[in-house]
């Protein structure tokens, strides 16, 4: 996929879309959140082209399991659970915090604009972008921040928390006054699938196609080359979810429900060295 991404990942200083970190610590078997370490699978032989490789599945790491009591109100649960690059952290809230819709903020003055919620987040040191969909909010961090979770998760736990019980809303109205129909999106997000998107990945057999949309929640499927790809994960996050935005800014989650580990035939088996830097 180099010709392509060499055009549509030049840059990956655009907020909200973070660069994930490749470093060695990343990939070490250890979970230095989890209370048992990994044990190290043994070197798998190269399989042969008619087999697909190996699905690796990790369970995320539990950062925040609590409950918590205000009078009048119904205890509120949140499970903090953070990703195996450790880049994000999804908070998973026992009641919906935006019903119906999703709302992606890349930056601080948008989240002020549309949501209170996620401007209180952003207040949090290291937060780079804020997810916020049905019962959960994904919080980002910065693609310099390294280390642990846990005073992070804690402050923004509190914050949701704080938000919910004081019975505030979780976006202004100008947010839904301003939304497209689904199907004004529908036409938006196919044209560039069909103009841009799949166009750039056909030489590479693989295709993207539209699923449906709920909302302004997205839903795609890759197919072709680009299932069970190594680099899926970049023509997702960093061509797929720019495309879309530029077309449709109020698109919130964009979700792949590709089962990548039943592709026969990626274009990449592994990401290429030039490549770790968008992946």
């Amino acid at each position: 996929m180099s010709s392509w991404l060499s055009k549509v990942f030049k840059t990956n200083s655009e907020p909200g879309y973070t660069d994930i970190d490749t470093s060695e610590e990343r990939f070490e078997r250890r979970n230095p959140l989890a209370e048992e370490a990994y044990e190290p699978e043994e070197e798998a032989e190269p399989f042969a082209p008619e087999m697909r490789p190996p699905r690796n599945v990790v369970e995320p790491t539990i950062l925040l399991e609590e409950t918590e009591t205000s009078a009048g109100s119904e205890d509120i649960r949140i499970t903090a659970q953070v990703s195996e690059d450790f880049s994000s952290c999804v908070f998973m809230v026992n009641r919906p915090v935006l019903a119906g819709y999703s709302a992606m903020f890349a930056s601080q003055s948008t989240a002020e604009e549309q949501s209170p919620l996620a401007a209180k987040l952003f207040q949090v040191e290291s937060v780079a972008s804020v997810l916020i969909h049905g019962a959960n909010v994904t919080v980002t961090r910065g693609p310099l921040v390294r280390g642990e979770w846990e005073e992070t998760a804690k402050a923004i736990g509190a914050h949701i928390r704080a938000h919910l019980q004081a019975g505030e809303p979780v976006m202004y109205e100008s947010f839904f006054e301003d939304m497209p129909t689904e199907e004004e999106l529908k036409k938006r997000l196919q044209h560039v699938l069909d103009e841009a998107v799949n166009p750039s990945i056909a030489g590479h057999g693989g295709a993207i196609t539209l699923e449906r949309v709920e909302g302004n929640t997205v839903y795609i499927q890759m197919l072709g080359g680009c299932q069970g790809c190594a680099a899926s994960t970049i023509t997702l996050k960093q061509g797929v979810h720019r495309a879309f935005r530029e077309v449709a800014p109020q698109v919130g989650a964009i979700l792949d429900e590709t089962d990548h580990a039943s592709g026969t035939n990626p274009y990449f088996k592994e990401l290429p060295p030039e490549m770790n830097a968008n992946a």
